[in-house]
């Protein structure tokens, strides 16, 4: 069974000091960032997905995705190379450059396998865009990380219709909730 604890961020300061909120609790165990304002959807676990690639390079490894350019500007990107199918060894990455600025159209989804080196890039990172600590900022200080593409659907909780959308593909799918949801569907059509 997953060891989960939760920390509470004293002061909006940033992603990387919310992570840093968390170092008493990890030990130097590797660990799992999921950020909840993204949902994910696979015939894989995103976090399975990036599990087994932090098994294999015993490397921190993130989610990515490719995104059309007219988004580009609220994510963090990534610069880096292909070295198998889907799987990136990352050069560099850039908290939300503006999209003729953008090394690539590889956003960053917001799943993370982290290891407790990433606490001392934290501290070294001074703030960034907003004012606050980034933690794409101190990921790219590390000596070595990797991407891979989601082989699944994401949600952007922060939009309404994203919303509206996630919540509705997983009803559909729960039998206990499709006919209910389907008959409800029914009265707008």
């Amino acid at each position: 069974m997953a060891d989960i604890s939760y920390v509470k961020q004293k002061s909006q300061k940033g992603l990387g000091d919310a992570i840093y909120c968390a170092k008493k609790h990890v030990g130097g165990e590797p660990f799992a960032v999921l950020l909840g304002d993204t949902i994910t959807k696979g015939s894989t676990l995103c976090t399975k997905q990036l599990i087994d690639i932090y098994k294999k390079y015993d490397s921190p490894v993130i989610s990515i995705k490719k995104l059309p350019k007219e988004k580009i500007e609220r994510y963090g990107v990534i610069n880096g190379e292909e070295i198998e199918k889907n799987i990136f060894k990352i050069k560099n990455l850039i908290e939300k450059p503006l999209y003729h600025q953008a090394p690539s159209n590889l956003a960053i989804l917001g799943r993370y396998i982290l290891t407790s080196d990433i606490f001392d890039k934290i501290e070294d990172t001074e703030p960034g865009i907003g004012g606050k600590i980034q933690l794409t900022d101190a990921l790219s200080k590390l000596d070595s990380i990797y991407g891979t593409l989601f082989d699944g659907k994401t949600y952007d909780m922060k939009n309404r219709f994203e919303w509206l959308k996630a919540s509705i593909d997983f009803a559909i799918e729960d039998n206990n909730t499709k006919i209910e949801l389907l008959n409800f569907m029914k009265e707008f059509i």
